[in-house]
């Protein structure tokens, strides 16, 4: 089985239902646990009104981030694999029957992979430099978002869940699916790409506060793995890190923001308990 763990943050009724409507037309064998925060009791209740399919499950949350709703939902599920989808996501139809009737879902052929993610309506790249077609290493670690990844349970569980500190709805606004794919490279794990599973999500949208956000992310990830942990990763984070000053140098504005909220990241994130 695959369990589909979906987050949602004060969410519109009527998207997230037809959100989790369309995943299970699928003919797959899955269940959905829809995890719900900062939502008020009469939404709870019209979700689980128009969500009766003894699939979901639907819990709701009176935590903060993104990163505490996906372990949430893993604590709660049942499936061998664990797919992190958002709760406006779109999938290609019979994808999830193409994975359960795959090899690599039978566990022959590794226990991580990674799929595409395409611009809602179009067949464009969401991610800017996407790694399509090749495996995840420690030189393409932030080439993958966490809506594309699909981890075995027991891996999961291995390798540690998501940092609760970081991602969405937290002061260190992203890298979360980042964290976990390096814990995954530096036990020996491979991430192997699935051509058959695609995804589709909303354009991505870079407003300061969110550039800001993310940068904080970035920075928490570096204090978290810089000069700690592999040397070729220390590689990789230097030579990002030395790009993004360059490109600071033109001054630009959300370059110049990114920055600020890098240092506020890396200043702030306390690794006694990483």
């Amino acid at each position: 089985m695959i369990s589909i763990i979906m987050p949602s943050y004060d969410p519109n009724v009527a998207k997230v239902s037809e959100t989790v409507s369309g995943i299970l037309t699928q003919d797959a064998e899955i269940e959905i646990i829809l995890v719900l925060q900062h939502t008020d009791s009469s939404k709870v209740a019209a979700l689980r009104g128009r969500l009766k399919d003894t699939r979901v499950k639907v819990i709701d949350d009176d935590g903060v981030g993104i990163s505490r709703s996906r372990n949430i939902g893993v604590q709660n599920s049942n499936g061998k694999w664990l797919l992190f989808l958002d709760d406006d996501i779109q999938l290609e139809p019979a994808t999830l029957k193409a994975i359960q009737d795959s090899p690599e879902y039978k566990g022959e052929k590794g226990r991580f992979f990674y799929g595409n993610l395409f611009v809602i309506g179009t067949r464009d790249n969401y991610l800017n430099f996407p790694l399509t077609g090749r495996k995840v290493g420690v030189f393409s670690y932030n080439r993958v978002c966490s809506v594309m990844l699909i981890i075995e349970k027991e891996l999961f569980h291995e390798i540690g869940p998501f940092d609760e500190r970081m991602g969405s709805g937290t002061y260190f606004g992203a890298y979360e699916e980042s964290d976990i794919v390096v814990k995954a490279l530096l036990v020996g794990e491979t991430i192997q790409y699935l051509p058959f599973y695609t995804a589709y999500h909303e354009s991505a949208d870079y407003e300061v506060e969110k550039v800001v956000k993310y940068a904080r992310g970035t920075g928490a990830f570096y204090r978290k793995y810089w000069l700690q942990k592999s040397r070729l990763l220390d590689l990789k984070l230097t030579l990002d890190l030395l790009l993004r000053v360059i490109l600071t140098l033109t001054l630009k504005k959300k370059r110049i923001f990114w920055f600020k909220g890098f240092w506020e990241g890396f200043r702030n994130f306390n690794t006694s308990n990483a």
